[in-house]
Order: C-alpha cells, then structure tokens, then sequence
C-alpha cells in the first residue's frame, strides 16, 4: 500500500465517521479532517513529481528492479 493509497483510506473514514457524527459541529470536524487527508495526496503527488529519487524509488517499489532473487547460500 502506498502512501496515497493510506492517505485516501484515511479520509474515507474521516467520511463515514462524519456520517455517524451526532452533532454538526463533529461532522465538519471529520470533514475538515478528511479533506486535510486528501490535500496529503495532492502534495504528496507533487513532492513525487518533483523528486527524481521519489520518482525511481515509487517506480522501484510498484515494478521491482527485474533482478532474480539468487539462491545460493556460502
């Protein structure tokens, strides 16, 4: 899971947790607290952007390096 992905559950349940609010004022807490969450990915994609070793390092992490892992032992 990445950190978008973390970040995007996060604010799904700051979502449903605003729809069980008892009061208004909770509900908005939830909702500024989801859409804070949300923010997170939109920098996040950014700072990604930006970054040529964030870049490689997500590549990296979604694709592998296409290396065999070795099976000898010494």
């Amino acid at each position: 899971m990445t950190k978008s992905d973390e970040f995007q559950t996060n604010a799904e349940e700051c979502q449903r947790m605003a729809e069980l609010a008892p009061t208004d004022r909770e509900k908005r807490s939830w909702m500024k607290l989801g859409e804070a969450w949300l923010r997170m990915i939109e920098i996040r994609t950014v700072i990604v952007a930006d970054s040529p070793k964030q870049t490689f390092d997500a590549a990296l992490e979604k694709k592998g390096t296409g290396q065999s892992r070795s099976d000898k032992s010494n």
